[in-house]
């Protein structure tokens, strides 16, 4: 039970801190933009612990956890440039426009390399982490 109690906490804590991210790039610079992303990690974290409650243990609650922060992870690159898209249509000018498009570009491609690789590690620990044995299943 403790083990759940802990997974609910920081796996939950993981999921709703990842998804208030992509939320919070992908709504911009908008004065909303904080409570639409609070709201999210609110009702991430409330999701996650349904998540835990309904599952048998402790480690397919995290297989779960890890397995949506990798998709998070993924998402991550695409809220980047959504961002980009719309800080350089409030631009004004060719040259801030120009350096607003390549600043876009870098941080799409920094956020597409780290975020990768770190899906990429979630998906593997994910698909490690609370696997059906055949010991599970007599």
């Amino acid at each position: 039970m403790l083990a759940k109690i802990f997974t609910a906490l920081l796996g939950g804590f993981l999921v709703s801190l990842l998804g208030s991210l992509v939320v919070l790039i992908s709504a911009g610079n908008d004065v909303d933009s904080n409570k639409i992303a609070q709201t999210a990690f609110v009702m991430l974290f409330i999701s996650s612990i349904i998540v835990t409650v309904l599952t048998d243990t402790a480690a397919r609650a995290w297989r779960w956890y890890l397995m949506i922060s990798a998709s998070l992870c993924f998402l991550l690159p695409i809220s980047t440039m959504i961002y980009s898209g719309l800080y350089i249509s409030e631009t004004s000018g060719a040259a801030a426009q120009a350096g607003a498009f390549f600043g876009g570009a870098l941080a799409t491609i920094v956020t597409s390399i780290f975020s990768f690789f770190l899906g990429i590690i979630f998906l593997v620990i994910g698909f490690q982490v609370g696997n059906k044995t055949k010991a599970d299943s007599d």
